[in-house]
This record gives C-alpha cells, sequence and structure tokens, in this order.
C-alpha cells in the first residue's frame, strides 16, 4: 500500500477483484488480487515496502483510518524520487499535527497556556491608555493573540521521544539523522518561515532532510494508532531509514 496522494484525504472510487483459477487435484484455487485505484507503471522499490507479517494484525484498522479520513495523504511522499521540495516542508509538518491531534484530541502546551493568560491579562490592564480610534485595532489585535496557539515544537519533542524509545537511539542516528535531536526546533523555524513568507530565514539542508525523519514519525502514529506492537513498527521504520 503506497500511502502518496495529492489530496488530503483518499476516496475508493471502486474495488475489482481478479481471479486466476487453476486445476489443482481435481479442485479449483482461487489467488484473488485486490487493487485500489492501481498506479500503472509506478516504480515501487520493495525495500521500501513493509512486510506483511509486520501489519496484518493492524490492516483492519490501517483501512479503518482511510476510511474514516484519519490520515493526512498529501505529505507522505515518496521519498524514492530523491526529491524534497519546500512544500514538503509545510506538509509533512500539517501531516504530523493532524496524526497527533488524532491522538491526543485535548492536547495542551500548559506552560505555554500559562504564559499568554498572563500576557492577555497584562493587556486588557492597559487598555485604558489607547486612544479611542486605536481600540478597534487593539480589540482585534487581543482576539488573534487570545486565538494563538503554537504547540508544534513540543508536540515534536513528545513524538521524537516515542520515536527513540521504539528505533533506539544509535539506530536514529545510523538511519536517519546524526543531528536528530535539533529537528523540533529547526523544523518548526523552516514550517514558520515558509508559511509566513520570511524571506531572511535560510533554509538549511537539514531542514530538508528532517522531512525524512518527521515522514517516519508520522507513519509511527499511523502505526500506532493500527494497535501494531512495537517490535513492528520498528521493522517497519527501518524500511523507511536510509539504508
Amino acid at each position: 500500500m503506497q500511502l502518496i496522494s495529492q489530496s488530503k484525504t483518499i476516496n475508493f472510487d471502486f474495488v475489482s477483484l481478479s481471479m486466476q483459477i487453476s486445476p489443482y487435484n481435481n479442485s479449483f484455487i482461487y489467488d484473488s488480487k485486490l487493487y485500489l485505484k492501481h498506479e500503472i507503471g509506478s516504480d515501487i522499490s520493495k525495500y521500501r515496502v513493509f512486510n506483511y507479517n509486520n501489519i496484518k494484525d493492524g490492516i483492519e484498522n490501517i483501512f479503518k483510518q482511510i476510511i474514516t479520513k484519519q490520515i493526512c495523504f498529501r505529505s507522505l511522499f515518496d521519498s524514492s524520487t530523491n526529491e524534497i521540495h519546500l512544500h514538503d516542508i509545510i506538509n509533512i509538518c500539517a501531516a504530523f499535527e493532524s496524526q497527533f491531534s488524532l491522538r491526543n484530541p485535548k492536547y495542551n502546551f500548559k506552560e505555554q497556556k500559562e504564559v499568554k493568560k498572563k500576557m492577555i491579562n497584562l493587556l486588557k490592564e492597559s487598555k485604558e491608555s489607547f486612544s479611542c480610534g486605536e481600540l478597534e485595532h487593539f480589540d482585534y489585535i487581543l482576539q488573534g493573540f487570545n486565538n494563538f496557539n503554537d504547540t508544534l515544537k513540543k508536540r515534536l519533542e513528545i513524538a521524537l521521544d516515542e520515536f527513540i524509545n521504539i528505533y533506539g537511539e544509535k539506530n536514529v542516528k545510523y538511519g536517519f539523522k546524526e543531528d536528530y535531536h535539533l529537528l523540533p526546533e529547526r523544523i518548526k523555524k523552516a514550517r514558520d518561515a515558509l508559511a509566513h513568507g520570511n524571506l531572511e530565514h535560510p533554509l538549511t539542508k537539514s531542514a530538508f532532510t528532517d522531512t525524512e525523519l518527521l515522514r517516519a514519525i508520522v507513519y509511527m502514529l499511523i502505526l500506532q494508532e493500527a494497535k501494531i506492537d512495537d517490535i513492528n513498527i520498528k521493522e517497519c521504520l527501518q524500511k523507511m531509514s536510509r539504508f
């Protein structure tokens, strides 16, 4: 199953079933194959495909995630093309936040929440110092500040720790990145710069290769949601490493 699409979610228009019938000891053997919008000419390396035995216990749950639109497919690009684009940084962050929120729908960064609350109270106390002509802008900006919620870095740190626990610190360094621990801060800054048009923020090679590790983290979250155990998840993630 190649989890790649130009759209955020997948709709199964039809499922076709082909059977090959061959006689064997006066009986028939049915060799059925299932194609879901099969892409003709698609070149998928067998070394990048998850083994059936590693995901068999969670296949039903994986399809449930697809059918209920719980997987953001657009960002799960095919790394075998050896091409990573600017939009991949934005998209993989979106896929990660979508998958993380599915598992932790009520997650909030408590420290950030408390600081924001204090800052809003200070702003409200200073409201009298603004003129009548400024109050309209004051209320508008305050509302935007009140809605501010930037938890990407913290969420990345939590998920990266889980990834390390499953895959092993040495394996992460060898299979993905030596400086993996810098991913949360680095990719957050890159995402913010691209999202807000900050032309002065430098986009380093590391910011692009961070997407490969983050892509593996997203797959980890998908497989966890499918109730697949850590041992099998680790073997699946190994298919996504540099080697």
